[in-house]
């Protein structure tokens, strides 16, 4: 992989756990009552759902946050590797 594929893969995971970690912020200080209202049950149920939703939504941010570590490490990689390579 070239590294100006690593480099834009970085970015997409960056943003995607940026993006992630957001609504995962949002929906668990507001999600209970959003999700009560619309379906109708009760507040408790609703809150369970939205606490569940949200730790669903955390647990893929930080998997895109190690994806965007990984992608980042390969670039250090590759440029220790070319520095080796010209002595």
């Amino acid at each position: 992989m070239t590294a100006a594929n690593r480099s834009t893969l970085h970015s997409v995971f960056r943003g995607l756990t940026k993006i992630l970690a957001g609504a995962a912020g949002i929906l668990f200080l507001f999600g209970g009552g959003i999700i009560s209202v619309l379906r109708n049950t009760s507040r408790g149920t609703g809150e369970f759902y939205g606490i569940v939703i949200s730790l669903g939504l955390f647990l893929l941010a930080m998997l895109a946050h190690a994806a965007a570590e990984q992608f980042d490490d390969g670039e250090a990689d590759d440029d220790q590797s070319g520095t080796e390579g010209s002595s």
